[in-house]
């Protein structure tokens, strides 16, 4: 009985050392997305669900993927140029594989985790970053990608778990970032479209709203990486027939690779939240209803500066502390709603008393207030002495004035005398040499 129990205790352990080497490199790739969200840590609960609707999510792949072979083998079966026997290929087989590989097995497996993904966080009032499609996307991806895992390592031991840590697991990985990338920017552009509408009903835009392509991304998060799975499945198919299909495969296990952590990094570093992106495309459009939007305290504009502080914290290394005064609403629109910090004073801190020095200010020239006119040089007095004149030099000509002749005499016609011109010297008459009162008499005019 002892040696019953003891093979039995074997076996189960060797069943779950088996199930934690599948579930290991799955883990591992969780715990790194979950580290690169650094602005607002998503929910537990919440992450925990979705990696368990990616177990789930194995149930209904195989079923379609079954319903699908029988399909596909129903349409090249019976073509005598199928031979397919991982030797032997010829044209049909390359399509029946592409046919198989493409829509048979990756539009399911992805159409189903894009599916459960999507059902659960578009209207969750987490989804407030742009990484936190990553990190849905991711959770749902690896769980599938832990259980599918766990089911190969049991059928081909632990050499098959050590290839599909290296490869398939991480390629799980990288068509769950792709994914996540672009249904976080439909996120955006839908709550984007959302706003523009309420403007026009509004009245503060007048032409009709255009959108922002929220439809394009929403599809390229499901056509993208399901591409990238069945190239990738594709190659796998085929790398016994050639080497070309090995080169292939590593080439795209290359670029996986790069998307799988490089892209992680930047994405985390550009991370930002969703409210602050959705009215950065807005005014971008419309950059004259940033003042309408900002007037009004229910709209989420009102709490713009809020958000710009936190996507600017976001940047730093150690990103942004949420706490619980802090509320965000996802969906329709997305708002913002921070209550008011006022900074305490510290108690018992000494205050500094030294004055901070203080530029010198350049001395500008000052009006001199009550200033008087200059002083005027006096005018010369009418009695001023006259200039005394040097007399000419000897070696210049003396010329000689002419003394003219006296004018002639003018006759009075009132006296018939003739006036004689020194009189016009003094205004009563007498000559230039005469004293002006000499002989004067001015009661009898006479002299």
């Amino acid at each position: 009985m002892f040696l019953f129990l003891s093979e039995r205790g074997e076996r189960m352990l060797s069943t779950i050392g088996l199930i934690a080497i599948g579930m290991l490199p799955a883990v591992l790739l969780l715990v790194y997305i979950f580290h690169k969200d650094r602005i607002e840590k998503e929910p537990i609960g919440l992450l925990i669900g979705l990696f368990f609707l990616g177990v789930v999510a194995v149930i209904p792949t195989m079923i379609a993927e079954a319903l699908l072979s029988l399909v596909n083998n129903a349409i090249f079966f019976g073509h005598y140029t199928v031979k397919y026997d991982y030797t032997v290929v010829d044209g049909n087989a390359y399509l029946y594989e592409f046919v198989n590989n493409f829509f048979g097995v990756a539009l399911v497996e992805e159409g189903f985790k894009w599916l459960f993904m999507f059902l659960i966080t578009r209207k969750s009032k987490n989804f407030n970053c742009l990484f936190d499609g990553v990190v849905y996307a991711a959770f749902v991806s690896l769980g599938f990608a832990a259980a599918e895992n766990v089911m190969y390592v049991f059928m081909g031991g632990l050499t098959t778990g050590a290839m599909r840590f290296l490869t398939a697991v991480p390629a799980h990985c990288a068509f769950s970032v792709v994914m996540g990338a672009f249904y976080g920017r439909w996120f955006v552009c839908r709550n984007a479209g959302a706003l523009e509408k309420h403007l026009y009903q509004n009245r503060v835009i007048m032409t009709a709203p255009k959108g922002f392509g929220a439809g394009k991304y929403l599809l390229l998060s499901l056509l993208l990486p399901m591409a990238i799975h069945g190239f990738y499945d594709f190659c796998c198919r085929f790398t016994s027939v050639s080497w070309i299909y090995w080169f292939l495969l590593f080439v795209l296990l290359v670029v996986l690779y790069v998307i799988c952590f490089r892209n992680v990094g930047v994405l985390s570093k550009k991370d930002a939240y969703i409210t602050y992106l959705c009215m950065e495309k807005v005014l971008e459009r419309y950059p004259y209803a940033a003042d309408w939007l900002c007037r009004m305290p229910e709209h989420a504009l009102y709490f713009m500066p809020a958000v710009i502080q936190a996507s600017i914290m976001s940047r730093e290394p150690h990103g942004v502390k949420v706490t619980a005064n802090n509320l965000y609403y996802a969906h329709p629109l997305p708002v913002v709603k921070t209550q008011p910090v006022y900074p305490q004073p510290v108690p018992y801190v000494q205050q500094s008393t030294q004055q901070p020095v203080q530029p010198p200010i350049p001395q500008q020239p000052q009006p001199v207030q009550y200033a008087q006119p200059p002083i005027q040089p006096p005018h010369p007095t009418p009695y001023a002495q006259p200039i005394q004149y040097t007399q000419p030099a000897a070696d210049r000509p003396q010329v000689q004035r002419v003394q003219d002749a006296s004018p002639a005499a003018e006759m009075n016609p009132y006296t018939g005398q003739g006036n004689d011109p020194a009189e016009s010297y003094r205004p009563y008459g007498g000559s230039p040499t005469q004293s002006p009162d000499q002989g004067y008499n001015p009661y009898t005019t006479q002299r």
